[in-house]
């Protein structure tokens, strides 16, 4: 199975969140995924997956994003055919933008049997060749942003954000909200930083 045809049958979005502690500092690097950060990968169903609503507070997302129309609320949207993905879609009431809010999933290799690669290639395959729609004949570009201590990609025009843990996890962060490209990108990287600082928290409760 060719690795380009994978990234069209698995381009599936990606998301998360989590009760954070109050005194946790979202720029904080200071989380250990050593383990989980190597281009060795670990089969899925030795990987503990947190449910993508446990990697973001409603308060902390509301604080951060200076929202003060309305409070913060969570839904899951998790796939029940799809036991490698855990989704989150934390929403607000803004005049601006009906249903806006944020999307988070949190994702292992869904085809690790045939791809055990594919988690580490997805992130360089969106900045290479960027991604193109289903129904689209015009290619995305996708561009390098800082995930906490690691390196994603996103794209302003798909307002979607990538980025991975070694060969193990991938996050998909995705916006539904009509903003300025610096300012999303600034959201980003706050929001990953705090998404992963969760994650691993969550992780090491899990083992």
């Amino acid at each position: 199975m060719k690795i380009n045809v994978l990234f069209i049958l698995l381009s599936i979005g990606l998301l998360a969140c989590k009760n954070d502690k109050s005194g946790n500092d979202a720029d904080s690097q200071s989380y250990d995924l050593a383990e989980y950060e190597s281009n060795t990968p670990i089969h899925p169903d030795k990987l503990p997956l947190p449910a993508s609503c446990d990697l973001l507070s409603e308060v902390w997302i509301k604080e951060t994003l200076g929202l003060t129309l309305s409070d913060v609320s969570r839904k899951e949207s998790d796939d029940p055919g799809n036991p490698n993905a855990r989704s989150c879609f934390f929403r607000w009431e803004d005049p601006a933008t009906p249903n806006a809010g944020i999307f988070i999933q949190l994702m292992t290799n869904p085809v690790f049997n045939e791809y055990d690669a594919w988690i580490s290639t997805f992130v360089n395959a969106k900045l290479s060749e960027g991604e193109t729609p289903l129904g689209s004949e015009e290619a995305y570009k996708y561009k390098r942003f800082d995930a906490g201590k690691y390196k994603g990609a996103y794209s302003y025009d798909l307002k979607r954000f990538y980025w991975n843990i070694g060969n193990n996890y991938l996050f998909m962060l995705a916006f539904n909200l009509d903003i300025p490209e610096s300012k999303m990108l600034n959201y980003a990287e706050k929001i990953s930083a705090k998404v992963n600082e969760n994650f691993a928290e969550k992780v090491k409760s899990m083992q």
